[in-house]
């Protein structure tokens, strides 16, 4: 174990023993013994075990994923990985659920006669023991870099990762999030709103969602709808709504379409530090091979991206994530003569630190497999948890990142936010911030809302039956298992069935809200 992180570990060890001796604590003697257990055993490697770990997973709570997050924790401990974080795209929602259903299980076997107390996790921690497994919340935030462009002319999409955030109390980070889901909901279902206003008929985002998770079983990433999935969910599920799928689809083509929210990764990384949350850059090649370099101008796409890392490091940005599934990338940019996107980062950061800048040595680097897909608590072999193309994710190689996050925990146990220093930004600039997108969010759909109401469509001539084309990436599995036919009627029964076997997930999302409406209401006052 390194010098500096013998002192986090005996830093935090003193603070818990203060916090055990205190009588105003905010934690119980059994939370206080299970984060001195984490504490005492984190840089440990017991004979004989490994020390494997993946800083990047998605579940269910992503919209191209399909792995539960307790399968994900299961598998994680069946492997032998000790450390893992979940990073759903622009949601913590999942892993929310999961802990509060923990909780309650907690609570239950509490309230029974003659045994030792278990503790509840600590909503805000930004790490959790789970089946022996330490669990960091994350999420993966999906924004812009501002004023930059793809190499196919849209604004240049980058993917953040954000460690560490309290899932309890409503977050600068997670109010914009919120706005963000709310936005994607529209975009992506809002395709099913002109069927709804054509055809006088109603669909349920529950059923549409179980729709998408039976379509991720057999076609790998799908989870965006466009005219061709619409009228695929309607074959799916024997709905007839006219004549034939051509008209529908002609109306679809013909409507209007939701604006999709973009988010500013300035904002992104302001609202995350504000809410604790360590930002990192997730799978840079990826990223940044998308950049769209003018060739009059003489620069390379080495410098372009070497700039951008420089403006990320100006922004605030912690951290970037170099070893993922870039085997690949890294081949083809050495084939062109090139610097790895990877030793770009590295020497950036080198001049960074150089420059005396009073943050350098904090920039941390972390791994991850970007795992999608499970069925059942296994793990397909294209994305092995706990490893990448380069092979498996070892801990050795990451203090640096493990010992951020220890920093994290002991400010929480402090009741603090953060333990870093960052640039000051006022409150009123983060809540600016924050209302800007809920705004712009609400604004959007109103717009296309208005838009569907006052939308007609008489183009459609009757003609020879076009069924839809469906364009999916490949796949050698069967689309679906044979269905009987059944009317809209019996759609609506059926999906009335569906929302009374989610009623306790719905009851834990009302809980949710309920907390956060407390906290607003508090923080209005």
């Amino acid at each position: 174990m390194a010098t500096e992180d013998k002192k986090i570990v005996n830093d935090l060890l003193s603070l818990i023993h203060q916090l055990e001796n205190s009588e105003n604590s905010r934690f119980s003697k059994e939370q206080l013994a299970q984060t001195q257990q984490i504490v005492q055993g984190y840089f440990s490697k017991p004979v004989g075990a490994t020390n494997l770990g993946d800083y990047h997973i998605h579940t269910i709570g992503s919209h191209d994923a399909t792995g539960k997050t307790g399968d994900v924790v299961k598998t994680a401990a069946r492997i032998g990985l000790k450390e893992i974080a979940i990073t759903d795209h622009n949601k913590v929602t999942e892993l929310q659920i999961y802990l509060k259903k923990l909780n309650g299980r907690i609570k239950e076997q509490n309230e029974e006669e003659n045994i030792d107390k278990t503790p509840m996790f600590n909503m805000n921690s930004p790490i959790h023991n789970i089946n022996g497994v330490n669990v960091i919340p994350g999420v993966e935030v999906t924004c812009v870099i501002p004023g930059l462009k793809s190499d196919k002319g849209k604004p240049l999409k980058v993917h953040m990762l954000v460690y560490g955030l309290k899932l309890e109390e409503p977050s600068p980070l997670l109010k914009m999030l919120k706005a963000k889901n709310e936005n994607d909901a529209l975009v992506d279902f809002g395709l099913f709103k002109v069927l709804e206003k054509k055809y006088g008929v109603s669909f349920s985002e529950e059923k549409i969602k179980q729709y998408i998770i039976n379509r991720r079983q057999h076609i790998k990433g799908f989870g965006r709808f466009g005219a061709d999935d619409v009228i695929d969910f309607l074959k799916y599920n024997n709905i007839k709504l006219a004549n034939n799928y051509r008209e529908i689809k002609e109306v679809l083509k013909s409507a209007p379409g939701p604006e999709r929210m973009q988010l500013n990764i300035n904002d992104v990384i302001k609202l995350a530090h504000a809410s604790g949350g360590i930002c990192v850059l997730a799978h840079p090649g990826v990223n940044l091979n998308r950049i769209s370099v003018d060739a009059t101008t003489g620069q390379t796409r080495e410098e372009k991206k070497a700039q951008i890392v420089q403006t990320l490091l100006n922004y605030g940005i912690d951290g970037f994530e170099c070893f993922y599934n870039s085997k690949s990338i890294d081949k083809r940019e050495r084939n062109a003569g090139e610097r790895t996107t990877t030793e770009i980062i590295k020497d950036e950061v080198r001049e960074f630190v150089k420059s005396g800048k009073n943050r350098g040595n904090q920039i941390v680097f972390t791994a991850g497999s970007d795992t999608h897909f499970m069925k059942g608590d296994e793990f397909n072999t294209e994305q092995s948890l706990g490893s990448t193309n380069r092979g498996k994710i070892n801990l050795d190689g990451l203090d640096k990142f493990r010992t951020e996050i220890l920093g994290l925990l002991s400010a929480r146990l402090q009741g603090k936010t953060t333990h870093r220093n960052y640039k000051v930004i006022s409150k009123e600039e983060i809540t600016q911030i924050q209302q800007q997108y809920t705004l712009t969010a609400q604004n959007y759909e109103r717009a296309y809302l208005e838009g569907v109401e006052n939308f007609t469509y008489t183009q459609f001539k009757p003609g020879k039956i076009a069924k839809p084309t469906i364009k999916h990436k490949k796949s050698n599995k069967k689309n679906y298992p044979p269905k009987i036919a059944r009317n809209f009627n019996e759609f609506v029964e059926e999906e009335l069935s569906l929302h009374a076997e989610t009623t306790k997930q719905l009851a834990m999302d009302d809980e949710l809200k309920r907390i956060d409406a407390i906290n607003n209401k508090g923080q209005s006052k």
